[in-house]
């Protein structure tokens, strides 16, 4: 009789299976697609890529299954009331999510990965950086920022050319996180030469676009595998380089003793006994975060630089990623369907016309801002949330067992029929005022939901409707012969147009 050992979530320890590792999930009534000797059900997930695995998979087994990478279990989920019990009811047995990244300093670091108190510890700090009077402060800096973007759509217009609109928005929200996270300019349309520029390009385009990165970042162990000879990952030494720039800027900063009102200066001066003073935008935030066992953290410390860096490179990938990608599919939809092009350009020119955008008058682009809530659910960044119990619990009829990895599936939640009529139409009406109190919030998860839902959900639509908002007024998205439609998205982690948007951009 062989014994397999298989590695357990955040929470540490394992889960030992007797006899054959496979029959995991038949011991407990977990329907699932068959696995292969050794991979599991990794190949199909990496052939058919996480959405449509994810999809075919829940219309095969429903809306709970199970299927192992190699020889470990994983639960995976597209049920409302099982998000609701695991991500807000039971919070506290689900707490945590399981490890993604290898014990490199940075990434173990990251807020997304970090657990119970001292996560909460972490979070309880980060809150002001994101609350509505810190986003008010760094709005002339943001306006300063998409002004690069408003010349480089004035040398398109002039070019008559095709242009990547991926690209293009790569290059707004990395000067954007510069600014904001660094207090450095940078026009990296202008200077791709420049060094965080570079670094970004080594962080991002070597590794979330590429197949072998994707792989190590779904299945941990072969990064940490290949650190016991010492070796590598493509996505370890690039994190390291983004770390070693931001330990660099810190060095900088204490040495001159310089002060900035950035995020990068926000994390420096964070500390417990400030959170007092925090804003009534982040106070319901705050009372979810209870304090029990804190009294350690609340006297000892603020971040500490190894913590700070890890947030700052979080932020970098988190806004840098994201923004662009959402940015770059909503221009696909702008030119395939000219009728919401129109109607984004009329409640612009209504509420902004020629003032300089704001946060007071961006927050009333509610078109605009429906139309984002159906790009997110039509195109979710992140394809799945992660977690995993801390204690073996039962949920409606399933028994969900101690520290297996548990995924939720954010696409088919939101390509769902049963909850969205027509899910692969773009109506922004959905999320309209009146509808809203109709939606279910469990079936809508592009920002997670629940205590760990994203800290940065206004500081990203902000800087979405600050964008479009800046380039609509004086452009027009215009299809190309380049422009593919339909549009063809892929990813194993973080969904993406596989063959970029082409588009052309025309003065109005």
């Amino acid at each position: 009789m062989n014994n397999f050992e298989l590695r357990g979530g955040g929470g540490g320890g394992g889960v030992r299976l007797a006899k054959k590792p496979y029959d995991y999930f038949k011991n407990i009534n977990i329907p699932g697609p068959e696995p292969w000797f050794f991979f599991g059900n990794m190949l199909q997930l990496m052939k058919k890529r996480m959405a449509k695995f994810d999809k075919e998979m829940k219309q095969k087994y429903g809306k709970v299954l199970g299927f192992y990478i190699c020889n470990q279990p994983h639960i995976l989920i597209s049920d409302p009331e099982m998000v609701k019990e695991i991500c807000i009811k039971q919070f506290a047995v689900f707490t945590n999510r399981y490890d993604m990244f290898p014990p490199d300093g940075v990434g173990d670091k990251f807020l997304s990965f970090l657990t119970d108190l001292h996560w909460k510890f972490t979070r309880t700090l980060l809150l002001p950086t994101f609350s509505i009077s810190h986003l008010k402060q760094t709005m002339g800096i943001m306006n300063r920022v998409v002004k690069n973007l408003e010349e480089n759509f004035s040398l398109f217009a002039d070019s008559d050319k095709a242009v990547e609109m991926k690209q293009v928005f790569s290059c707004y929200t990395v000067d954007m996180i510069a600014s904001t996270a660094f207090g450095i300019e940078v026009n990296s349309q202008k200077n791709p030469d420049h060094s965080l520029i570079k670094c970004f390009d080594k962080f991002f385009y070597v590794n979330f676009y590429d197949p072998i990165t994707s792989v190590q970042t779904l299945f941990p162990v072969i990064p940490k595998i290949l650190g016991t000879f010492g070796i590598k990952s493509n996505f370890s030494s690039s994190l390291q380089s983004v770390a070693k720039f931001s330990k660099d800027v810190i060095a900088e900063r204490r040495k001159n003793k310089t002060v900035r009102q950035d995020f990068l200066q926000l994390l420096l001066d964070a500390k417990l006994e400030n959170v007092d003073k925090i804003d009534d935008d982040m106070k319901h935030e705050l009372e979810t975060l209870t304090f029990e066992n804190m009294s350690d953290w609340r006297s000892k410390r603020g971040l500490t630089d190894e913590e700070i860096v890890a947030q700052v490179v979080l932020f970098l990938f988190a806004a840098h990623l994201t923004t662009s990608t959402a940015l770059s599919f909503f221009s696909y939809i702008l030119v395939t369907q000219p009728e919401i092009q129109q109607k984004v350009y009329d409640e612009v020119m209504d509420v902004i016309g020629d003032e300089e955008p704001m946060v007071e008058n961006l927050n009333k682009l509610t078109y605009l801002d429906m139309c984002m809530s159906e790009l997110l659910r039509m195109y979710p960044l992140s394809l799945r949330l992660q977690r995993y119990a801390k204690e073996t619990v039962k949920i409606k009829d399933w028994i969900i067992p101690k520290d297996i990895p548990i995924d939720i599936s954010i696409y088919s939640l939101q390509h769902d029929p049963e909850y969205w009529p027509e899910p692969h139409k773009f109506i922004p009406e959905r999320f309209a005022p009146e509808a809203k109190s109709k939606l279910n919030p469990c079936t809508f998860l592009p920002f997670g939901i629940g205590p760990r839902m994203c800290i940065g959900i206004k500081m990203a639509r902000l800087e979405f409707k600050l964008a479009i908002a800046t380039i609509i007024r004086k452009y027009k998205f215009v299809k190309s012969p380049k422009t593919e439609v339909p549009l063809k998205t892929g990813g194993q982690i973080f969904l993406y147009p596989v063959n970029g948007v082409w588009l052309k951009a025309e003065k109005r």
